[in-house]
């Protein structure tokens, strides 16, 4: 996909395993803003998430999409910011009902790689699915999407939300696949 410049940008806060970086990998114009990043020897600074929200509403207003994790405090601080005619800000997460087929999604690419980080992503889920959906679901600040599935296609409802939120911004603008 190729983004316009004049285009609207768009964050995307995204529950572990939906596929961002997945995502991100198969589409230009998509950055996966890992937060497993802002680690210094395996540990956060207890301000880690306002820089990292920095940087996603910074290259969100560049037109990029910025695909960047669901914590609490990442959310949080996303309120901050006053999303303008620069960027939006959508949710995505599984609904409720796919809480043991997410948390066997998550212990299936734990169990390919045997990172740290999908080991914690895993486990987190296997104690606080519910509470993390719900607490996602009562953000009423941000427009939330509930995948009711496993069997979704990622690129595609980033690619609706883009050209909605883009035509709305700019109706003469344009994404087109990669090679454009």
């Amino acid at each position: 996909m190729c983004l316009n410049r004049n285009s609207k940008g768009m964050i995307v806060i995204g529950y572990q395993g939906i596929g961002k970086s997945t995502c991100a990998s198969k589409m230009d114009g998509i950055i996966d803003l890992e937060s497993s990043n802002f680690k210094i020897d395996g540990k956060r600074d207890e301000n880690w998430y306002i820089i990292y929200c920095n940087i996603a509403v910074s290259l969100a207003r560049q037109g990029y999409i910025v695909m960047v994790s669901s914590h609490e405090c990442v959310r949080s601080e996303l309120r901050k910011y006053d999303p303008d005619d620069k960027y939006t800000v959508v949710m995505i997460c599984p609904h409720y009902t796919l809480k043991d087929r997410w948390v066997q999604r998550l212990y299936s690419r734990y169990i390919q790689d045997f990172s740290d980080k999908n080991y914690v992503a895993w486990k987190y889920a296997e104690s606080h699915f519910t509470e993390s959906i719900q607490s996602m679901s009562q953000d009423v600040v941000f427009s939330i999407i509930f995948l009711n599935s496993m069997d979704y296609d990622l690129g595609g409802l980033i690619r609706s939300l883009y050209r909605a939120s883009n035509f709305k911004a700019h109706p003469a603008s344009q994404i087109r696949e990669k090679g454009c």
